[in-house]
């Protein structure tokens, strides 16, 4: 058995923060199968983000267990669904919070990802977007047609928290939808 938690892993090619969902499965995968080895490692040669290979390393203590570093944070993303609210509540619980993407570089080419929370909403001021830290948005990765609040149907309600998509794209949703959340605490290393 494994425990601790990820170095940072090494890629055939580049990486952006858009990319952890991605890589949390392949943790996960790589956890749940018999590609690790007796170096504590797991390498995937077919294609596992931007068609690359990836190899992941098991380090002590840098993350807690079942984290995934990346640069200078943890991350991991929820195996229970809930809202955006107890997202939080459960990221701030192990001293994270929802993850606050910072940077896209690349888009991924292909399908790699879960619906998740992200750390960016606007339930202060109807469209005044804001990360987690407080933070104004700079970046904008909305998927087409969004932001829009529901669109005016009252079936979505107000729309005031945002999720990625499957293809990194966000969308605004309802803060009560049910879905995983990904969570990001900053090392200090």
């Amino acid at each position: 058995e494994v425990t601790g938690s990820l170095q940072p892993w090494h890629l055939d090619s580049g990486i952006t923060s858009l990319d952890i969902i991605s890589v949390c499965t392949f943790y996960l995968a790589c956890l749940q199968s018999d590609i690790k080895n007796s170096q504590n490692s797991c390498h995937v040669p077919g294609p596992c983000i931007h068609n690359a290979s990836c190899s992941m390393f098991f380090a002590e203590k840098v993350c807690p267990e079942g984290w995934i570093m990346f640069s200078h944070s943890c991350y991991v993303l929820s195996e229970k669904l809930g809202s955006w609210d107890e997202g939080r509540d459960d990221c701030r619980s192990k001293g994270a919070d929802l993850v606050v993407i910072e940077s896209l570089e690349d888009k991924v080419q292909h399908n790699q990802y879960e619906y998740a929370w992200i750390g960016l909403n606007d339930k202060e001021e109807e469209g005044n977007w804001k990360w987690v830290d407080g933070t104004p948005l700079n970046l904008k990765n909305w998927m087409a047609k969004q932001p829009d609040n529901g669109g005016g149907n009252p079936k979505w309600g107000e729309e005031d928290c945002v999720q990625v998509e499957t293809d990194a794209s966000w969308n605004d949703l309802s803060c009560s939808a049910s879905i995983k959340w990904i969570c990001e605490k900053h090392t200090t290393e």
